[in-house]
């Protein structure tokens, strides 16, 4: 998109210095004599090439195509610097993401682990007959939920991780 608006800059500035060609072909009969009588009258044909610089507005029609051209093309950057702004936050974001999920992850790993760990210490105490069995009960739901809560973190942070590609432009690619 940039190289077409600089190519168009380019024809502007060169337009004054270079000619519009116009070729032309004519043929027919052509004669002539005195009064009505054509005695001479013969086949002729012709072939014009015109070359025609046009001045617009005695400059200043081209000064002012010179500076549209030059203003399309500025526009035409800023729009690029906006794209490579927004892409440049995308990824920031979606890095940032990657990063939080990652320490969640780790976070509700050592929950789950906490949570299997108290499991095993409440169900030997339910075996040895000092603790009750709402407690062990009660430790399920909380494995149950930690459990639940580890694979909602791993999802967001493969979803994360798949922003993160997309932002980059890097397709991921699936693993057989």
């Amino acid at each position: 998109m940039q190289q077409a608006a600089c190519w168009r800059v380019k024809q502007e500035r060169v337009r004054p210095w270079l000619p519009s060609l116009h070729l032309g072909a004519s043929g027919g009969v052509f004669g002539g004599g005195p009064g009505s009588e054509l005695p001479n009258a013969d086949g002729r044909g012709d072939v014009d090439l015109l070359a025609v610089w046009e001045l617009q507005n005695l400059g200043v029609g081209h000064v002012a195509s010179l500076r549209q051209r030059r203003s399309q093309l500025h526009q035409t950057e800023l729009e690029m610097l906006a794209m490579r702004d927004r892409v440049a936050a995308e990824v920031a974001t979606a890095a940032a993401d990657v990063a939080s999920y990652r320490e969640q992850v780790e976070l509700a790993r050592g929950a789950v682990s906490l949570a299997k760990e108290a499991h095993r210490l409440i169900a030997e105490r339910v075996r040895q007959r000092e603790g009750r069995p709402t407690d062990l009960l009660a430790s399920i739901n909380t494995l149950g939920k930690a459990l639940d809560g580890y694979t909602h973190t791993a999802a967001e942070h493969n979803r994360s991780q798949y922003r993160l590609l997309r932002a980059i432009g890097t397709a991921p690619t699936a693993t057989e």
